[in-house]
């Protein structure tokens, strides 16, 4: 392998331990794990280290040191995954013990990735410390197991190469930061949640005095002016009348 490849494989395992991310401040968070079912103590992971700048990049950098599994992890992890626990991680700021972080993982899904895990920064950037949202564990789905080894190779780079496939991975996700209410440009500072609501409010049905109130406060008034009679000529009037006309015929008879 010719040293031109050698180089750019040590650039490429630089950057599954390293993320390249803005960073205003130098800290670090000690990472400890333990497992649910089988109600162990907390126990050193390694470490996730941030800096505003690094020494050989003279870039912000966040790092893991000393994150891979040992034997002896690995054996916990498969009866965990058996007992049908969690695999639990904790992150704790190494000089302000108030700024800590949880996450969990099933363990069954770092055995079917063959332990191959990343971790997931939620974070606004710049990253600052006490400002990190929260941290994710979980499987690395992307793993490579496969790769070409030259016959020619010397046993340094196999060691490499096989530091490569138990590296772990970091990535960021970004949190957009939003500045106060937002304001539809036509409201000139309205509210839209309160211009929603009078809105809802307006476009539900009215009742049915809401709807003919003039129809019925016509009526009424018609008949105020009648003194509460029946309008002259209803039916009602005119065969009283009648009535009335014939009694005294009846008794001239």
């Amino acid at each position: 392998m010719s040293k031109i490849k050698i180089l750019l494989f040590l650039i490429y395992i630089s950057f599954i331990y390293t993320l390249i991310v803005d960073i205003n401040d130098d800290f670090n968070l000690e990472i400890e794990y333990r497992l649910e079912k089988q109600e162990t103590d907390w126990k050193k992971r390694g470490k996730l280290v941030f800096r505003s700048r690094d020494p050989n990049t003279y870039k912000s950098t966040a790092s893991l040191v000393d994150f891979n599994f040992n034997s002896l992890m690995k054996k916990e992890i498969q009866k965990e995954c058996k007992l049908g626990g969690n695999y639990i991680l904790q992150f704790t700021n190494e000089n302000n013990i108030t700024e800590r972080y949880y996450t969990s993982i099933n363990p069954c899904n770092l055995i079917s990735t063959n332990f191959h895990d990343k971790l997931q920064i939620n974070s606004f950037t710049p990253i600052e410390k006490n400002k990190i949202k929260s941290i994710n564990y979980m499987e690395d789905e992307d793993y490579e197991e496969d790769y070409d080894i030259d016959e020619d190779e010397d046993e340094e780079v196999e060691k490499k190469q096989k530091i490569k496939k138990a590296g772990n991975k970091i990535e960021l996700s970004q949190i957009k930061k939003l500045e106060g209410p937002i304001f539809a440009e036509e409201d000139d500072g309205v509210d839209l949640n309160t211009k929603n609501k009078k809105e809802k409010e307006k476009k539900q049905p009215q009742s049915f005095f809401g709807r003919y109130w003039y129809i019925i406060a016509i009526v009424m008034f018609m008949l105020m002016m009648n003194g509460g009679q029946p309008p002259e000529g209803a039916p009602g009037q005119g065969q009283g009348q009648g009535q009335n006309q014939g009694q005294p015929q009846g008794a001239s008879n």
